[in-house]
């Protein structure tokens, strides 16, 4: 595992979803607003470990706060198939399931294979992300 890194992520302690938005737990059925989770009061510094590629388990890695969190893939046919992105609910909501899924999109794009998203995480965060379109199968 790599060591860690100044790779930072600002978190709170309200349940979150599985979004990238600035706030993922403005969900109105919570009865929370993002300026109250965003507020600097309720907001901590959590430091991960740097993203890395376990090729031989077909994952990309890292650990938060002693928490494995990754992505899993298939290779096949000139695409790498994302398959699960697996983030503990003691770190989720801190942007960890973006880091891995944009990882695995970058070592795609290094290395001239398609995607497709079958976990549905990887296709949401794709769909918002439209610079990586021209990779999706």
């Amino acid at each position: 595992m790599a060591a860690a890194t100044s790779i930072t992520a600002r978190i709170c302690g309200v349940r979150p979803t599985v979004c990238c938005s600035r706030c993922c737990c403005s969900r109105p059925s919570w009865g929370i607003s993002a300026a109250a989770c965003w507020d600097d009061a309720n907001v901590q510094e959590s430091v991960m470990t740097a993203v890395t590629h376990d090729n031989a388990a077909h994952r990309f890695v890292t650990q938060a706060d002693g928490h494995l969190a990754y992505v899993e893939y298939a290779m096949g046919d000139g695409r790498i198939v994302i398959t699960h992105t697996i983030v503990p609910g003691e770190i989720g909501g801190r942007g960890i399931a973006a880091a891995l899924v944009k990882a695995a999109l970058e070592y795609a794009h290094d290395h001239g294979l398609q995607v497709e998203p079958q976990c549905s995480y990887a296709d949401a965060w794709m769909r918002r992300h439209p610079e990586f379109d021209g990779l999706r199968v």
